[in-house]
């Protein structure tokens, strides 16, 4: 399986290119947080979606442009 995000860091804001809506509020954008048990980092509700091929890939990419 094979998920794709795609995000945009402008003007110091994290933005979510495949959102159904811009970020919920375009003044802060998106939020990097930290997962300390799993020790990782991840972007609190960014959009991921899964693919089938890289047909389904390119139309997401295209989409977030």
């Amino acid at each position: 399986m094979v998920r794709i995000s795609y995000a945009e860091v402008y003007n110091e804001k994290l933005l979510d290119l495949l959102g159904d809506k811009p970020a919920a509020n375009d003044k802060v954008g998106l939020q990097v947080r930290e997962d300390v048990k799993a020790g990782r980092f991840y972007v609190k509700g960014l959009t991921d979606k899964v693919v089938k091929d890289a047909t389904e890939m390119n139309a997401l990419l295209e989409l977030g442009q």
